[in-house]
């Protein structure tokens, strides 16, 4: 009967050697595999990523060319342009103007009578410096005019309000680019008209004078004698403004 013993030990020592060097090997090839893969994935994820920053980089600058002069991009570039995190120039350099304009008063609230909307001038921030222009301004602006500045840009381009003004109420201008009123006259039957002699020209938030008498048109629109007067003293200068060209907040 034959005997089955356990065989040669050294044999089999041998023999467990080479299968252990062969999981080894397949262990590291796997390992070698997977890094080179991850490797390749953050290689591409990096292609993708600079990529993508140069086209950006190259559809804000178009952007901006295009746009040279616009009120709306040249709003977003003064806001931008007042973080003292933000180093000045490349498109900043190409839009405004060589003066420093956020210093300049006068500048910045022709700039705001021009912009068209908030949103135009927060699309045109977005483009060009890729970040938004509302969680920007949350920190504050750098100086009490840029502050100003951004206000009267984000204010309704007229009045909102449907309350008629009561008399005696101090009326501004609502209309960011400003307001030309006629004197007020009064015809054979007593009625207020327009007459074709200038009250005034007046910028956004003026104090055009206050209310003498509120009329209402035929569709329902509310029309405002005003009175202007030295020193609210003298006798009185009128003019007609309606309801949605002015408010009774000089603020906005």
């Amino acid at each position: 009967m034959p005997r089955h013993g356990l065989g040669n030990p050294a044999a089999l020592a041998v023999l467990s050697s080479k299968e252990g060097k062969k999981e080894v090997a397949k262990t590291t090839q796997f390992v070698g595999m997977g890094f080179r893969y991850i490797l390749g994935a953050i290689g591409i994820g990096a292609v993708v990523y600079i990529g993508r920053g140069i086209y950006l980089d190259a559809k804000a600058q178009a952007f901006a060319e295009k746009n040279i002069g616009n009120p709306d991009v040249i709003a977003a570039s003064v806001i931008y342009g007042s973080f003292s995190r933000f180093a000045p120039g490349g498109i900043l350099s190409m839009i405004l103007p060589s003066f420093e304009i956020a210093a300049d008063e006068a500048a910045l609230n022709q700039i705001a009578n021009q912009v068209t909307s908030i949103h135009n001038v927060a699309r045109a921030y977005r483009i060009m410096f890729r970040r938004s222009m509302s969680e920007d301004v949350i920190n504050g602006l750098s100086t009490d005019e840029l502050q100003n500045f951004y206000n009267r840009i984000n204010q309704p381009g007229s009045n909102q309000q449907e309350t008629p003004f009561l008399i005696n109420e101090y009326l501004y201008v609502a209309f960011r680019t400003g307001l030309t009123i006629p004197i007020a006259k009064k015809d054979s039957s007593g009625n207020w008209y327009a007459s074709q002699e200038l009250y005034g020209t007046f910028e956004n938030k003026d104090n055009v004078g206050y209310v003498t008498s509120v009329g209402q048109l035929e569709d329902g629109k509310y029309y405002y004698i005003i009175c202007w007067s030295f020193w609210n003293i003298g006798p009185c200068t009128y003019g007609i403004v309606y309801h949605d060209q002015v408010t009774n907040i000089k603020d906005l």
